[in-house]
């Protein structure tokens, strides 16, 4: 893919998935939908068959077929799959929910009411550039304390 960096956004909210898509295109970021968990694993496995992995996933934790967490622990257990960054984008703000989300492999918990979309680009473009400057190995990137405390 020529002059962006492309990733893959799953959110089962179409309105949703379009104003994040549109705040990562504006950042310099092509974006693969998916609008349930089953549909992100087909097009990560597509994309990398056809390799074009993507450089970092934004998933939903509330998403039909799959949610986000199956999604999360799929890729995790993929060797082709597993080192690519995973940043949670929902609203789910509970404690335990993130804990599982972390521990699982997620690199970031974002909670959509707490970051605009512009600041969720932000966070995406920090976590693809240090995935690009260690290409093979998941990035340290701390999460702000403000992520899991709404709950």
């Amino acid at each position: 893919m020529e002059n962006g960096k492309k990733i893959l956004l799953a959110d089962d909210d179409v309105l949703i998935a379009g104003i994040y898509n549109e705040a990562l295109k504006a950042n310099g970021f092509f974006v693969e939908l998916a609008f349930d968990g089953e549909q992100a694993i087909q097009k990560l496995e597509a994309m990398r068959s056809e390799g074009d992995t993507p450089v970092l996933v934004l998933l939903d934790i509330m998403m039909p077929k799959k949610n986000g967490l199956e999604v999360l622990q799929y890729i995790k257990r993929n060797a082709a799959l597993k080192n690519i960054p995973i940043i949670m984008l929902t609203n789910l703000a509970e404690n335990a929910e993130v804990e599982k989300a972390l521990e699982a492999g997620a690199v970031m918990y974002l909670v959509k009411v707490q970051h605009t979309p512009r600041e969720v680009a932000l966070k995406v473009r920090e976590v693809a550039d240090a995935y690009n400057k260690n290409r093979g190995d998941i990035p340290k990137v701390e999460t702000d304390g403000r992520d899991a405390s709404a709950a």
